[in-house]
């Protein structure tokens, strides 16, 4: 009786914890890649700044070339294609939407959307990425009918501007 109530112990309560813990573990890794690549594709809008403006010790951005310039790294960084959707090797499961960006130039120290206090200029970003989840969660999500799990990905990243 005492064997069938390990097992059971066993089965029913450690191994699904330790399954939960370990997706938990393997999402946090995928998002903590995902969040080094929005911050590469952040700093790429460098790229976008006119320099007519910089010469006249302010800091402008084309709005157009800053979304392609985005998107196009973004895109190379988490292997998916212009419509940012998945390609084979992507750490994304399903379609990545870029739900906001905002250069912040002035004003400091002052907060972007989700609370983090600026105190430099920075780039701010929210990025969706879905994920699909696996192990434990698979199946709890398969049950459901939950296929994807979508994860906005919040990052600011300073930028090296000479004062």
């Amino acid at each position: 009786m005492e064997a069938i109530i390990g097992i059971g112990i066993c089965v029913f309560m450690i191994l699904p914890v330790s399954a939960y813990l370990l997706d938990k573990c393997l999402v946090l890794i995928k998002a903590g890649i995902i969040r080094d690549s929005i911050d590469m594709a952040n700093l790429s809008l460098y790229d976008s700044m006119k320099m007519e403006d910089i010469s006249s010790c302010t800091i402008g951005f084309d709005q157009e070339a800053l979304m392609a310039i985005y998107k196009s790294i973004l895109a190379e960084n988490l292997k998916l294609d212009e419509d940012l959707n998945p390609l084979k090797g992507s750490l994304s499961d399903g379609p990545v939407y870029i739900r906001s960006i905002a250069i912040y130039l002035s004003g400091f120290p002052c907060s972007c959307p989700n609370g983090t206090v600026l105190k430099r200029p920075a780039v701010h970003s929210v990025v969706s990425v879905a994920f699909k989840p696996s192990l434990f969660s698979g199946l709890i999500s398969d049950l459901t009918g939950l296929s994807l799990i979508d994860c906005p990905i919040h990052t600011d990243t300073e930028l090296p501007v000479d004062n």
